[in-house]
């Protein structure tokens, strides 16, 4: 059996389970205020969706690797 295909069924697998996960949450402290020795900080939280973005292309490269492998005759 050619691993074209078997490769392209990996990475749309992943790219689903990617999707799924959807996006990751981070917190970041950073300095407000300062006066002397006086320090005041604030907690913010960040949302990036990369895991959306990582899943679209994965499922992408999965489909394109499955079309190629299944037009090439088995080798």
């Amino acid at each position: 059996m050619n691993k074209t295909p078997l490769g392209g069924l990996v990475l749309a697998g992943l790219g689903i389970l990617f999707l799924f996960l959807g996006q990751t949450e981070f917190e970041r402290r950073e300095e407000v205020l300062r006066l002397g020795d006086f320090h005041a900080t604030a907690t913010t939280k960040k949302t990036i969706p990369a895991f959306r973005y990582l899943g679209v292309g994965l499922i992408g490269g999965g489909v394109v690797l499955l079309l190629i492998g299944f037009r090439q005759p088995g080798k």
